[in-house]
């Protein structure tokens, strides 16, 4: 892989499993491209099933550094600086999971009010289960439509609140 500058020499512990986590996500576009041909070609609308596994192979590698550096202490401040300025890995997720409320946020556009078009203010992801439940009982019956919409379609998350 090319970077913008030289690693540091304690980088190759984990240049190996990120080099996976980049030829899963590779792997994944090209899959999601020719999907897409392939949709357009029989009529299709692209589905958002591509997008979510991106986002979960994103997700993935982001919480691979995330726990290497502030839970196992593994990783030395001087690579964990070095992989932020060379992006490679999701900043601001990162920065989200430091925040109470946010420790298991699947991505950052679940939070972003402006994606959601139907006026709701969450992602039903961020809804916890405790909540969903409580809906569905006063609905006092539960559809499998109203099943479907518990997982978030802009990234695939079923569910990523914070236990409280």
């Amino acid at each position: 892989m090319l970077y913008n500058s030289i690693p540091p020499p304690e980088f190759k512990i984990i240049e190996g499993k990120l080099n996976e986590f980049d030829i899963k996500l590779k792997e994944r576009i090209i899959e999601a491209r020719e999907q897409a041909k392939e949709d357009k070609q029989n009529g299709l609308r692209e589905g958002l099933r591509e997008d979510s596994e991106i986002f979960k192979i994103t997700n993935e590698k982001t919480r691979y550094i995330f726990n290497l550096y502030y839970v196992e202490k593994k990783l030395p401040k001087k690579v964990f600086d070095w992989i932020i300025k060379e992006k490679l890995i999701d900043t601001l997720l990162l920065a989200k999971w430091k925040k109470k409320g946010y420790e298991q946020l699947c991505c950052v556009r679940c939070i972003n009010r402006k994606e959601f078009l139907t006026g709701d203010k969450v992602c039903i992801c961020r809804v916890s289960t405790n909540e969903q439940n409580k809906k569905n009982k006063k609905k006092k019956q539960v559809k499998e439509a109203e099943n479907k919409d518990s997982v978030c379609t802009l990234c695939g998350c079923s569910g990523c609140t914070s236990k409280p």
